[in-house]
């Protein structure tokens, strides 16, 4: 028991460091503590007691989305709890109403497939939105394809390049999307390309990268 509570604490200390998505500074010294508990009981497999640990957090911290978060994780995934895509939702819903970006894509990809809620593509598209425009990677890629297709949305090319052409900031640029702008630009007439060169300054922000501005979401959505 002893030998398990020494690894718990060791990797407790691993993970407050390196999960900037719950150590934030709004967390006092021990519940920076609880935090790494958390994620070393999930480590282990002590899913239960990494529930209550995240339950506590979030009901001490409600409008911080991290908590929800990975409680609906443990939801979706069946993780010291029976798997309930309802349930899920529920806090990832909570979680996104808090601008996590994650539980928003989540949110996003629940409603479009119609798991554990209503099928209901415009708030598929809403949620979806809201995570490209938190500079989600996932996110900016579909919405880009979206726009490419006219898939929930009305088809525009220069908003499709654009928000593939932010998804690219984040990561080593792929074959696929190299190819999928290399089609849109073939598509898009001179106007069009003028109107996504306007659109790439309004929405990016270079000071901190592919950061869509919220001051400029007509334009950039």
């Amino acid at each position: 028991m002893k030998a398990l509570a020494a690894r718990l604490m060791a990797a407790a200390m691993i993970v407050t460091i390196t999960c900037p998505a719950l150590a934030e500074d709004d967390f006092d010294y021990d519940e920076l503590q609880l935090i790494g508990m958390a994620g070393a009981l999930d480590g282990y497999g002590e899913y239960e007691a990494e529930l209550i640990i995240l339950k506590h957090l979030a009901a001490q911290h409600p409008k911080h989305g991290g908590s929800a978060y990975f409680i609906g994780e443990m939801y979706a995934l069946g993780k010291g709890v029976a798997k309930n895509d309802t349930e899920a939702k529920r806090w990832y819903r909570l979680s996104a109403e808090n601008d996590y970006d994650m539980s928003a894509y989540k949110l996003s990809t629940a409603y479009k497939e119609g798991r554990g809620i209503k099928r209901d593509p415009a708030q598929a598209m809403l949620w979806l939105k809201r995570a490209a425009s938190g500079d989600m990677y996932e996110a900016q890629e579909d919405l880009g394809f979206a726009y490419a297709k006219g898939d929930g949305v009305r088809k525009d090319y220069p908003l499709a390049l654009m928000w593939l052409t932010l998804e690219t900031g984040h990561i080593i640029d792929t074959e696929p999307l190299s190819q999928a702008r290399a089609s849109l630009q073939t598509e898009m007439t001179d106007q069009e390309i003028a109107r996504e060169k306007a659109l790439e300054n309004i929405c990016w922000n270079s000071e901190i990268g592919a950061k869509v501005s919220r001051l400029h979401e007509s334009d950039c959505f």
